[in-house]
């Protein structure tokens, strides 16, 4: 497997200011061997990069010895797939289609996408669209979509996340099969599901259809003083993810377990958002998921 880290892990990525290479430079001395880019309609990487600049970041890749091995983005939040505007369907259609063409001048391989948004728990003013019909709706999206990854030879991971959507491995497993392509499947991450299931659980059922890995780790139940007396939160964002790995809920022996028999051996890509622009998160994480996985 490939260590990686995603680019809103590293001070300045979260908000799209981190020039790219410089964000490989920072990864690779951390000891990452692999970065993830992230994607937005403004900032440093845009649905608007020309190829030119996507071919130097690859090369630019190569001489610093770090493999560009996917393209994420926060986009869908604001502009879902499934929305039931018909033109803010067209809008996240159009940007994921120009996501996933740039990946293929990166030569990354995959992208990430949120296939659809059901109801966002930790957003306060996120809509609520009816389930059948971001079912619906989704599948006619990727399908179409899928026929754009196949002509750039990027596959299509399509995020297990708290969008109201999709939180049983069966039925996301399901999902990805009735598109019947292999360019659509599953950006499994590791710290998404703790809440509401069992990590290794979903990676035994997903198997082969596991495109890329994000790392997190997730505590259920966090214990905190206030007013001089200890009060335990429950299902916080994003406080309960911001825990080091291997002092949270994932059974990291199982999970390491579950990819060997799935036989994944592609990118494991951290995945930290770093609100406060720590630079000691990214060595940190490096160490730390060497002692779990690796």
């Amino acid at each position: 497997m490939i260590k990686s880290i995603n680019i809103w892990s590293l001070p300045g990525g979260l908000a799209n200011e981190l020039d790219p290479v410089e964000g490989m430079r920072m990864a690779k001395e951390a000891g990452f061997d692999g970065i993830e880019l992230c994607i937005g309609d403004k900032g440093a990487f845009t649905n608007k990069t020309k190829q030119a600049e996507c071919e130097a970041w690859r090369k630019a890749a190569k001489e610093i010895g770090i493999e560009i091995v996917s393209v994420a983005t926060g986009y869908y939040w604001g502009a879902p797939l499934t929305s039931e505007k018909a033109a803010v369907r067209k809008k996240a259609f159009d940007f994921t289609a120009a996501m996933i063409e740039r990946a293929g001048w990166l030569k990354a391989g995959a992208v990430l996408v949120v296939p659809a948004l059901v109801r966002a728990g930790f957003l306060p003013d996120s809509p609520e669209i009816p389930y059948d019909f971001a079912y619906k709706t989704s599948q006619g999206q990727l399908k179409k979509l899928a026929k754009v990854a196949e002509k750039n030879r990027v596959a299509i991971g399509i995020e297990n996340v708290w969008n109201g959507f999709l939180y049983s491995p069966l039925e996301m497993a399901r999902f990805v099969d009735e598109i019947k392509s292999r360019w659509v499947g599953v950006y499994f991450d590791v710290g998404n599901p703790v809440v509401f299931g069992v990590p290794h659980d979903w990676i035994r059922i997903l198997g082969k259809r596991i495109k890329r890995v994000h790392l997190k780790e997730y505590k259920r139940f966090l214990e905190e003083e206030v007013g001089g007396q200890k009060v335990t939160f429950q299902h916080t964002f994003p406080k309960n993810f911001e825990v080091p790995f291997g002092q949270g809920d994932v059974n990291w022996p199982a999970v390491k377990k579950a990819l060997k028999q799935a036989k994944y051996d592609g990118p494991v890509t951290v995945e930290i958002l770093n609100f406060n622009n720590d630079p000691k998160i990214v060595s940190e994480a490096s160490k730390q998921v060497d002692k779990v996985l690796f």
